[in-house]
């Protein structure tokens, strides 16, 4: 039996531990009615190293004095701010939302950020001019005016989504006409194009506007989260990440707006451009259970840059990068790639410094790039000048994309530039080019080829179908595709290895679902393609590509096929492999696909 006194000191002692650990839930409480007077108060908690912050539930709502984004917070470490209940909203659409700069082990969760005024605008066409080159455009109540030159995309009135078999419109003047009627002037290859493309009077068209902000940025950041936030109406990216150890966890949602004051329509869109973009970290971003949603570019893209090769000769080379990005550091893998974009060799660095001598050249911004030297662990072959220099270490090496929905935007699903990923249980549906390409883009100056995937159970649903990308000289000719940048001249090396294609689901795809070029080590296993080649399909064509063919392999080595099903092909499917130029070790190519009979 337990003696009174001590009773009462233990039910005292409870006490305070229940209470302690209260107060342990959320350290400090803070209320704002401004985002400066939240950031205000969020930097004084993160200079007193509070650990905890909850932000009182209410909207706060304004603009940002003197900054670009809402709230810009620097050197946070060992923090979790709680913004359930909390909605950001912002009264300007050209600044951004959250900007996280050099920061450590932050959580961010609860949080609505969204642009009170769309930083696009929509309307529906009313006619068309083609001697004019001009579009005649009804602006939606309550939307801005478009700006002097960008794109526009047309939507389909009845389903609100991308308009399918259309290009994208850009144009370079506009001019008011009377109330929200304006005259916008495309660009001279458009007529031809809108010829066809066209239902004036149907068709309705969102354009992007130009001066927005990212909704929220992980700037050189390492082990950040977002949980349960909620991004609408973004400026430019939904979420970006650049640079800085990374390891970042990213679970949130991308959708469409509130309709603006004054609207009876509401957005069509829900960012001016990705709905996530991950460049230069040198540990590859998780994203898990996200709702990615009506975006006017790609979904997940990962990668880094490439430096150019000035001059090369044994272990030394000589290359030229932006100021502020040579991501090159002792101890990190280089790969090197010729102009045409073949492979050629790869190394370890061993050194690197400013080059000792100037290698100027006229058509290069002298006053934007820095020269610099570096020196190998081994002796390197031929390089030709012009040739490009990329490391896996900076761009997103063991990325993890899990148990999401990407839907009903342009462009592509995935854009992998990394090594090392998983991608596994999601639902991309209605990319408007593809579900995913795994390429690098030298026009863009993202690197690189990828190593060592693995892509499993997921589903790739009525995607590839803009005209952009169904057109007969497309160089992007599947709805799949693991590729090089451009069509290939054939193989000094393999660029993409190691890559498991796994348990997917591909539905409703017409033409080359597809797609596998410049590829080393590759097993396709246990997909399912179900109802391809419904419809007519030319794209890429014209490229000496099969678009009747399931399947097309070409510049590969040692690609496997085992376990593969069709159900209910369409009438435009004449060929489930197609096996292309400069490829060895195809096996079961024969029986690794097969269609299965309707019962």
């Amino acid at each position: 039996m337990i003696a009174p006194f001590c009773k009462r000191l233990l039910l005292s002692c409870l006490a305070v531990l229940v209470t302690a650990g209260t107060a342990l839930a959320a350290d400090v409480t803070i209320t704002a009615k401004t985002p400066d007077e939240l950031q205000q108060k969020l930097l004084e908690a993160a200079k007193n190293k509070v650990k905890k912050v909850r932000i009182a539930p209410g909207v706060i709502r304004g603009g940002a004095t003197g900054r670009d984004h809402l709230l810009f917070l620097k050197g946070l470490q060992d923090m979790e701010i709680d913004a359930t209940g909390v909605t950001l909203a912002g009264t300007d659409p050209t600044k951004g939302g959250v900007f996280l700069r050099d920061s450590r082990r932050v959580t961010l969760r609860g949080l609505l950020y969204y642009n009170e005024v769309p930083p696009f605008t929509q309307g529906r066409v009313l006619k068309f001019d083609e001697k004019q080159s001009t579009l005649e455009v009804e602006i939606d109540a309550g939307y801005p005016a478009p700006d002097a030159d960008s794109v526009g995309y047309l939507f389909d009135p009845e389903t609100r989504r991308w308009k399918p078999g259309v290009y994208d419109i850009y144009y370079n003047k506009v001019f008011k006409r009377s109330g929200r009627v304006y005259g916008i002037r495309v660009n001279a290859d458009m007529p031809a194009k809108l010829k066809t493309d066209l239902t004036p009077g149907r068709d309705l068209i969102a354009i992007r506007g130009k001066q927005g902000k990212m909704a929220i940025t992980f700037d050189v950041c390492e082990g950040c989260r977002l949980e349960k936030v909620t991004i609408k109406s973004a400026g430019v990216f939904g979420v970006q990440e650049s640079g800085g150890n990374g390891g970042n966890y990213y679970n949130y949602t991308l959708t469409y707006g509130p309709r603006p004051k004054g609207a009876s329509s509401d957005p069509l869109i829900s960012s001016v451009a990705d709905a996530f973009h991950s460049g230069g970290a040198l540990k590859g971003p998780t994203l898990e259970g996200c709702v990615l949603e009506g975006m006017c570019d790609d979904a997940v893209p990962i990668h880094s840059s490439y430096a150019l090769v000035m001059q090369a000769a044994g272990r030394k080379l000589y290359y030229v990068a932006r100021q502020n990005a040579n991501q090159f550091k002792p101890g990190m893998r280089i790969r090197l790639f010729d102009p045409e974009q073949r492979f050629l060799a790869e190394a370890v660095v061993e050194t690197t410094g400013k080059a000792e001598r100037d290698f100027r050249l006229p058509h290069l911004p002298a006053d934007k790039l820095v020269y610099y030297r570096l020196e190998s662990d081994r002796d390197l072959p031929v390089i030709p000048a012009g040739a490009r220099l990329s490391t896996p270490d900076t761009a997103g090496r063991g990325f993890v994309v899990r148990n999401c929905v990407i839907r009903n935007h342009r462009a592509r699903g995935f854009l992998i530039k990394a090594d090392d990923g998983l991608i596994e249980n999601n639902l991309v549906e209605g990319s408007t080019v593809a579900g995913l390409i795994a390429t690098p883009q030298f026009g863009w100056n993202e690197s690189c080829y990828s190593r060592n995937l693995t892509i499993r159970n997921n589903i790739f649903r009525n995607t590839a179908y803009s005209t952009g990308v169904t057109r007969p000289d497309s160089y992007v000719p599947g709805a799949f595709s693991i590729k090089s940048d451009a069509p290939s001249k054939g193989p000094a090396g393999y660029g993409h290895r190691n890559i498991r294609i796994i348990g997917n689901t591909f539905e409703n795809q017409d033409g080359m679902n597809m797609h596998l070029d410049n590829v080393q080590d590759i097993l396709i296993e246990g997909n399912r393609f179900i109802r391809p080649h419904r419809n007519p399909c030319d794209r890429g064509r014209a490229r000496g590509y099969n678009p009747d063919a399931l399947i097309f392999v070409d510049n590969a080595e040692r690609v496997t096929f085992r376990d593969n099903r069709v159900e209910a092909p369409g009438p435009y499917l004449k060929k489930l492999l197609e096996i292309g130029k400069n490829t060895a070790d195809i096996t079961d190519a024969g029986d690794g696909i097969v269609i299965l009979k309707e019962r």
